[in-house]
This record gives C-alpha cells, structure tokens and sequence, in this order.
C-alpha cells in the first residue's frame, strides 16, 4: 500500500508539474504573439494587420491579464492613429476588465481624458465609470443598492450582515454597524451632511423591526421602533433630517417616518416595494411611481408632504422601475425609461415645462440618488451569459492546450452549438432570435423572430451543413412541440414534424434517430421514447420518475448519443433536508438496463462527447456557492474535474466539438457598473 501511494504522490506531482509548465508556455506565448504584433505596428507600419494581432491576442490570451491589457492599449493607439472611434471603446474595455493591472489602467484613463471632446462640445451630460464587477477590487454582493454620500466622494452599501463606507478614491473601507446571524438588514441612506446614516434591520425569527442611526464618527447608534409588523427599506432622509421615506417589504405601502419618535404616516399604499423616492430639497413634497405590481406601467407622482392628492407628471413604460429622483436644487425629477435617463422641469411641485430625454442609454439601470454634489448615480446592470471552451484530450476528456478561454467575439450567447467543421456556430439569444456566427470572418447572419411566440432551443445541424434544425416551444400547450429547419441561405424555415404530447427532443448525430420524453401511465412517471426522426411514437426505453425526477426544461431533457446506442438523462431528488442530488443514468437503446455513472449536487447540465463514451457534465458544489465542469468515462466511471476560472457563477454545458478537441460551456454572471452622470440639466446627450 505504501508503495502504491507512492507511486500516486509521483503521479500528482508529475502532473502538478505538467500543469505549471503549461501555464508558463501560455504565458510565453503570449508574450511572443504580443511582440511580434508590437514590431508590425512599431516597425513596419501596418496598422490594420497590427488591429487584427492585437484582437487574436486578447481572444485566445486574456487569462495572461498583464499581456491582454497591453495589447488593448496597443490597439487602441492603432485606433487613435487611424482616426477612429473603436478606440474608445478599447480603452473603457481596458478599465472595465482589467482594473488590477494599475500602469496600462492608468495610461487607458490618460487617453480616455485626452479623447474627451473640448470648448463647446462639452456641454451637456457627462457619465463617469466608477466601479466595476470586471475590477476585482470592487466585489459588491448587491450592486444596486449602493448609495452615494451627498458630496458624492463615498458610498455606502450592506454585505454579509453589516453596512459598510467606502471612500471612492482611495479605495478604504470602513464597517459602521453590524447585524446578527438572525437579523435581516437593508440598504443605508445618508443625512444631509453626509455625518450619519440610518438602515432598518429586523429580526427574522420574530419579525420585529428598527431603525437604526450611527453617527460615522463616533460609531454611537440611536434606535427607533417600528409600528406592527412591518419591514422598512429607508430610501431617503429629508435635507432638514425630521424625515425619512420608507416603503413596507410586508406591503405595498410608502411611508413617512419621523425621526423624532418613528411615528409613520402612509404617503400612498399601492407602491412596488423595491422602487425609490425621494423629498423634494425643501421638504415640502415626495415623488414616488405608483403601482403595487412587479409589472405594468407606472405613474410617476408628485405629493405634499402633508398629504393631497397625487399629481402624475410622467407615466413609465411597461416592465420599468422608474426610480423618481428629485434634482439638488429642486428645478427638476428625473426618472428612468427603458431609452435612458427623463428629465422633468418642476417649479413649486408642478412641472414647468415638457420633459426631455436627458441622457440615453440601453443599458438596465437601477438609479439610487441624485446627490447634493450633482451627479446621478446609477447602476447599470444585467444577466450576462458568457460563452466559453475548454480545450481537453479528445480521448481522456482532460484538459488540454489552452485550457479554458472565453469566446469574446460571440454575439449575446443563450445557448450555442457548433458545426461539424468547427467554421460556425449557431447561436440562441433572448427571445427567439437565432444567429450563425462565423469563426474565420467574425461576421454574423441573424435570423430575428423566427417564431411569433413561444421558444427557440438549438437542436442540430443537419448532415449536409445547410439546415439547422431547431426546437419550437410554443406558449400553448395544445400546440406542442415541433421541430423546424432554417435554410442558412434563404433564411426559409420548413416544419420537420410535431410531437403534441411530449418534448426534449434529442437526436443522434446522422439525426436518423430521435428520443424525447412524455408523461407516463402512471403518475408521476416520465417515459423516454426512442423513436426514427419525424416519427409521431416509438418504443419506451426507460421510465423515470416525474415531478420529483427528471427534469423537463432547459437542458435536462435527455440526449442521444452520436451514435445513437445510448440514451442519458438526469434524475434530481430533493431529500427533506438538504441540498438537491442529482444523478446521471445511461440506458442503451438495445434493451440493455439503465446505469447510474455519476451523482452530484443539483446537476445542471450533460453532454456527450462525440465517441459516446464520455459525458461532461455540470454540478453545484457541495456547499452550493459554486459550479464545477466535471468528465465522466461512461463505462468505469471515472470522472475527473476540468479547472476552470471564476467557477462561482452557475455553469452549463453548451456543446462538445465534433472533433472532440472542445468543451462548449456557459458561465452565468451578473455584469455591473457604477456610474455617475453629471450634467444632466445642462442638455440632452
């Protein structure tokens, strides 16, 4: 025995070794590919073909961070050169993404500053990025509710329990308050003269909430109650501070509270409670966006103080948090729509003029003040779904070559997979858009709204190249689910066939044969059906358990193998205490019993290899913080997990290479930034 852990120490260090050399080789050949594009920009001139090195460095070598930012600064000095205006947009992705390399940040920022424009043209609103998810140094759980102090120089935010200031130039952080394992806390707002802040926080066994006021430099707390059961989120403190606004996460109510006692007066009962609003600088009034619902437009009012009617002085659109916010100086509310940021001129609590589409962005926006120093603060953000690959072994599934890459040249991704010459790929985004992105050229042909409702999930290519044939999900239930071909050329789309009772259709790699799944005789089953392509039945090859087993949406449903001989699927179980199990089983299509080869917590996706013996697959981790890619050998078992970066964000599994060479994934992560805009009475931008 001790020779043999012997021999596996030798083995793991041998392979630690491997690994590291691999690493370092990266590294140089990164470095090299950096240099040589360095000489055809420096020495021999062509700026075009530099443009074209310097964009294949960044693509295939943005985990050698220190090479990648050098190569964005380069090209965007190639830009600059060319007189255009892409080299902006390489610099703010230099400060976005690579915010620990501080000397190539810092020469990006000196451009960014030297490209603004002059005299005349700077009027109007100007956005300034402040922080950044792609900055490692600026990690903030809930971006959203981060609220700038009135002179706009610090921020304060809640994150593991406690609510914390940090100054904006130096980075430094200070905990003014911390809360208990059963204490729920919400976000802080500021006094006028930013000395104070004030959060709510209740205990979440008895329900029974405070607010709490901590002097910054004394740290001393003054407490008030709070009246029944409910839970306030201060969204502002009014500039003479007798006041705050609070809405009720137990209700759909807006509250006045005074701070002398913490007495609370409703100011309007039917306010979504997430959504802010905000005095007017005298005190006098409140503008708030009406309506109790997560959805449907809303008004956005105007109300004394005292109490009165509501007066609407714009209506947002469907689907939009408006976030009213009322101006330092009171001329003006702005409020969000889906196009940017409205502005509306207010005189004595009434609009005194049209209002005006002040600065544009598409980004989503979650707006928190207008401060005292006159800047509005926001943070964009949305659901980023970041495609990646992981070069592996084609006949061991571990890892290989360049390890794990992100494929930065992709359109929005929601799912893809690839052609079998690896020149294509087909690409679902949001909605039911589908595009085919070509590899060689980075050019793109999009297929927008290919149905009028429902769903497109990606199925397959067909043999010859020129079809790609997809899953059409319709909304109705009556209508079921058919498969569709798109002509790449033409862009027609013909209908394949429809399965009425049953989905998760999967098929083999000749798409001869097809498997999808239907709810079986008895209840709570699922059958798998194996059946020839375009056929209504088929013959049952397994029977899984349903609403507590297998999965029906997203990727679980199960998939043929290429060769069409075995079938795997998922079967996830919630015990009644403890995280969800998953399990993957292999049944062959030849009668031959079903085999579980992999058990994990909560399975998130699976995938064959295109030899059918070996399945990547991805999983939450034990703690459930994380994701893991993991490769199982379908006949041992033996399974081996892939490294890959920034696993904490959930992992699903795209597509595997017909040549086996890729791993096609995705990582899922939330992207945001934090902005401030400064100028926005000055004009439209």
């Amino acid at each position: 025995m001790a020779y043999r852990r012997w021999v596996s120490f030798l083995m793991a260090l041998a392979f630690a070794a491997t690994l590291a050399s691999s690493v370092v080789a990266q590294q140089r050949d990164a470095e090299v590919a950096l240099q040589q594009a360095m000489q055809v920009e420096q020495v021999q001139g062509d700026l075009e073909r530099a443009i074209r090195l310097y964009q294949d460095i960044i693509a295939h070598h943005g985990d050698a961070r220190a090479v990648a930012a050098k190569a964005l600064l380069q090209l965007g000095q190639c830009y600059e050169k060319l007189g255009r205006t892409e080299a902006m947009n390489a610099y703010q992705r230099l400060v976005r993404e690579y915010g620990d390399q501080g000397e190539m940040v810092a020469a990006a920022r000196e451009r960014l500053a030297a490209l603004q424009p002059t005299g005349e043209t700077l009027r109007g609103p100007v956005a300034r990025l402040l922080l950044s998810s792609r900055n490692p140094a600026d990690q903030i759980q809930n971006p959203r509710i981060v609220v700038p102090s009135p002179d706009g120089r610090s921020i304060a935010y809640f994150q593991n329990r406690g609510i914390y200031i940090r100054d904006l130039a130096t980075g430094s952080v200070e905990q003014v308050a911390t809360a208990g394992p059963k204490v729920d806390v919400r976000p802080a707002v500021w006094s006028a003269d930013g000395k104070r802040v004030a959060f709510s926080e209740t205990d979440t066994e008895t329900g029974v909430a405070l607010i709490r006021i901590v002097d910054r430099s004394s740290h001393e707390t003054r407490t008030l109650p709070v009246e029944g059961k409910r839970r306030p989120y201060l969204v502002d403190w009014s500039r003479d501070g007798r006041y705050f606004l609070a809405n009720d996460l137990n209700g759909h109510a807006l509250y006045l509270v005074q701070v002398s006692d913490g007495t609370m007066t409703v100011v309007c009962d039917s306010v979504w409670p997430w959504i802010r609003a905000t005095f007017s600088p005298d005190g006098r009034f409140v503008t708030y966006a009406s309506g109790a619902n997560a959805i449907g437009p809303r008004p956005v009012c105007v109300q004394s103080v005292t109490g009165g009617p509501c007066h609407e002085i714009a209506k947002s659109g469907d689907q939009m948090y408006p976030h009213p916010l009322w101006s330092p100086d009171g001329s003006a509310i702005a409020h969000q729509e889906a196009d940017g940021i409205w502005v509306v001129p207010m005189a004595d609590g009434r609009p005194s003029g049209l209002q005006r589409l002040a600065y544009r962005t598409t980004s989503g926006r979650w707006a928190a003040s207008w401060a005292a120093s006159g800047g509005l603060y926001y943070t964009a953000f949305e659901q980023r779904n970041a495609p990646w690959r992981v070069e592996v072994d084609p006949s061991t599934g571990r890892v290989a070559g360049a390890g794990a890459q992100e494929l930065t040249d992709y359109p929005h991704v929601q799912s893809f997979r690839w052609s079998a010459d690896g020149r294509r790929v087909a690409i679902t985004g949001w909605g039911n858009d589908l595009t085919v992105y070509s590899v060689e050229s980075k050019a793109s042909t999009s297929y927008p709204d290919l149905e009028q409702e429902g769903g497109v999930n990606p199925g397959i290519w067909s043999p010859d190249g020129r079809e790609l044939w997809y899953e059409h999900v319709s909304e109705s239930r009556d209508s079921g689910r058919s498969v569709k071909a798109l002509d790449l050329a033409t862009g027609q789309v013909r209908g394949l066939f429809t399965l009425m009772h049953g989905g998760g259709i999967s098929f083999s790699a000749d798409a001869r044969t097809m498997t999808f799944v239907r709810p079986g005789s008895h209840v709570g089953t699922v059958e798998i059906v194996l059946a020839e392509t375009g056929k209504a039945d088929g013959r049952v090859i397994a029977t899984v358990p349903g609403p507590d087993g297998i999965p029906l949406y997203r990727r679980h449903h199960p998939q043929l193998s290429p060769q069409g001989d075995q079938v795997l699927y998922v079967v996830q179980q919630t015990p009644p205490a403890g995280p969800p199990v998953g399990a993957i089983w292999v049944v062959g299509t030849d009668g031959a019993p079903a085999r579980r080869v992999a058990t994990a917590t909560n399975v998130l996706s699976a995938m064959w290899d295109p030899s059918g013996k070996l399945i990547a697959y991805t999983a939450r981790t034990t703690d459930r913080t994380g994701s893991v890619l993991r490769v199982v050998d379908v006949i041992t078992g033996a399974e081996h997990e892939l490294p890959v970066p920034n696993a904490g964000h959930r992992l699903m599994v795209a597509d595997w290479s017909r040549d086996g060479r890729y791993i096609g994934y995705i990582r899922f992560e939330v992207w945001w930034e934090y902005w401030v805009v400064e100028g926005l009475l000055d004009g439209g931008h």
